[in-house]
């Protein structure tokens, strides 16, 4: 018995030595890991610079460890200062240091925008809670937000200072124009000059021929089709093309070919991409008017005077309410200058002509005369509305308009077959949320708006 005993004690005793050895295996791991990590090299040296350049009792104060800047209220937790020790420090270190040690450079810009306020990722995009430099620069995976750097830049035909201007517009995207922006400001020159909202919806304003644009930057690539696309399989490359010719990389689409020179090409795909599902608070929204003053030339310049505020950006100061508690519901900050003909005060047709120009002018025209900007890539020109009078008599009869706006009951007499079913249509866009009536009620004010418009001659048979 004694002998059994005394087996057990030895078979106890060799695993209790095994069990030891990897117990302590496992602490010299950890204690390895703790000191062995790639910020760790940085913030040894990180005092040394400091007490080098003066700095002495900050040098002996610094705590080393994971260092962050954490701002809830935007959903910023940025470690890169971690490695990025000098970012604050541009009145002591020189601009020479090598990175990441190296201050960040100090502008006008800068100082508009406190580290403390905006953190890092907000502007140069990356993965702010890594803290290894892979991580913290490309992500993990299925991280679709790498941080801009000028290789990355290089490689879409930018420059660092032309792509952190599609970020300056995730909060600057109400501006008319921006100083500092201008790749961002000739975008929007062009949205507006192409009459972009014709066929797009951008935060509920525009026609609905096209897809919506609200939040065009959060769209999946995987969703695009890059069979007609050459280079890399990229969001960004595929908007610069689409956008040069829409033809060659969407043969079905009946969106126009605007041939952009390249340099608009790639303006407007920062411009789109910079358009996403962000929800900053009120008060890191600029004033629109503060921009717009910003790029006024002085007194004695004599520089170009650049565009004014829209119609639309004044309008939305109601009630003394600044525009930053409108900003998510604010439109793009431009309205186009649609030649629109006197309008009757009656609501109904004022409602058909807003009706008409969000659903019917991209391919019938702001003035219904045919001659929208899709009309051109249309097997069959669109009808000139002017002339339904010729046709029905007037007033327009209104149950025989209704069934060929609609569609779904009567064979397409109205307008080429390309028209949409728009009985169809309207239920996707929403106004079919009270069935059949909300359907109807739009289709009524248009055939109002119609009336409206008809050719003079014709009204007076």
């Amino acid at each position: 018995m004694a002998d059994q005993n005394e087996s057990f004690e030895t078979k106890d005793f060799g695993w209790l030595v095994a069990m030891s050895i990897l117990f302590l295996l496992l602490v010299v791991i950890c204690f390895w890991r703790e000191f062995s990590t790639e910020w760790g090299p940085y913030q040894r040296q990180f005092p040394q610079l400091l007490g080098h350049y003066g700095k002495g009792e900050d040098a002996r104060n610094f705590q080393p460890g994971i260092q962050q800047i954490w701002i809830p209220k935007i959903g910023v937790t940025d470690r890169c200062v971690t490695c990025h020790l000098g970012y604050e420090w541009s009145s002591v270190l020189p601009a020479t240091i090598a990175e990441p040690l190296k201050p960040h450079p100090m502008n006008d810009w800068i100082a508009k925008h406190e580290f403390a306020k905006f953190g890092c990722t907000p502007c140069h995009g990356g993965d702010g809670a890594a803290t290894t430099v892979a991580g913290a620069h490309q992500g993990g995976r299925g991280w679709d937000d790498p941080m801009l750097s000028n290789a990355l830049a290089a490689q879409n035909g930018l420059t660092m200072n032309e792509m952190i201007q599609l970020r300056c517009n995730f909060c600057h995207r109400h501006d008319a124009a921006t100083p500092g922006m201008d790749q961002i400001n000739l975008a929007k020159v062009l949205f507006k000059k192409k009459k972009c909202l014709l066929c797009h919806v951008v935060e509920s304003r525009g026609g609905a021929t096209g897809p919506e644009l609200t939040y065009e930057g959060d769209r999946n690539p995987e969703l695009l089709n890059f069979a007609h696309v050459t280079g890399d399989h990229t969001m960004f490359n595929w908007n610069v093309q689409h956008l040069t010719k829409a033809s060659a990389v969407s043969p079905n689409t009946a969106m126009p070919d605007f041939n952009f020179k390249p340099e608009e090409s790639r303006a407007l795909t920062l411009l789109l991409l910079s358009w996403r599902r962000l929800t900053y608070p009120p008060e890191y929204i600029p004033d629109p008017q503060v921009a717009v003053a910003a790029m006024q030339p002085s007194p004695t310049s004599t520089a170009t005077p650049t565009p004014t505020a829209t119609p639309v950006a004044r309008a939305f100061r109601q009630n003394g309410e600044s525009m930053k508690s409108k900003v998510l519901i604010f439109a793009v900050g431009a309205t186009i200058a649609f030649s629109q003909p006197a309008l009757s005060a009656d609501n109904d047709i004022a409602d058909g002509h807003r009706y008409f120009v969000r659903y019917c002018a991209s391919c019938h025209g702001t003035d219904a005369l045919g001659d929208g900007p899709v009309a051109k890539s249309l097997a069959t020109p669109p009808a000139n509305l002017r002339k339904l009078g010729d046709k029905y008599g007037m007033p327009l009869p209104a149950h025989r308009i209704a069934e060929l706006i609609d569609g779904r009951d009567t064979a397409r007499a109205h307008g080429s077959h390309e028209m949409p079913v728009w009985g169809e249509k309207l239920y996707e866009l929403g106004q079919g949320e009270e069935g059949e009536k909300g359907i109807g009620d739009v289709i009524a004010k248009i055939i109002a708006y119609l009336n409206t418009i008809q050719d003079r001659r014709t009204a007076m048979r």
